[in-house]
């Protein structure tokens, strides 16, 4: 069933002797590997403490999409990120690139278009606070 691992071997670690948050990895190895997995019920300590840091804070979200964020971080949770006085941007619309227009609105400020706008967390790519925009 598993690649290289027959059926009763997966019998070796019942589920009940696995640690809470922990997974077994079949797929590329022959024995389990227990590993941390980023958790989905609750949020996790270290992306916890990493969001802390942009709270309330003018930010900049890249999305897998056509579409970047700006705006205050203002709420965050295990599925979504909340920014208020937001740029909701859609690079199909200009001839701008992604790194032109966020250069942009450091210099002229952000031009907001959504007073508030959740932001499927897995749809991001990448977040920065947009102090740390760096126009060189």
């Amino acid at each position: 069933r598993y690649a290289g691992v027959s059926p009763a071997s997966s019998q070796r670690y019942p589920r009940k002797l696995i640690p809470r948050g922990y997974t077994r990895f079949w797929e590329t190895v022959a024995s389990p590997i227990f590993a941390k997995l980023p958790c989905r019920s609750r949020l996790c300590d270290y992306t916890k403490g990493m969001f802390e840091e942009y709270l309330n804070k003018l930010v900049v979200v890249d999305l897998s999409s056509t579409f970047v964020v700006l705006g205050k971080l203002s709420r965050y949770d295990d599925h979504f990120l909340e920014l208020k006085n937001a740029d909701l941007h859609d690079l199909r619309d200009t001839e701008t690139t992604r790194e032109t227009y966020i250069v942009d609105t450091v210099n002229t400020g952000v031009k907001r278009n959504r007073k508030s706008v959740l932001i499927r967390r897995g749809e991001m790519v990448a977040i920065s606070l947009l102090d740390d925009v760096v126009d060189e």
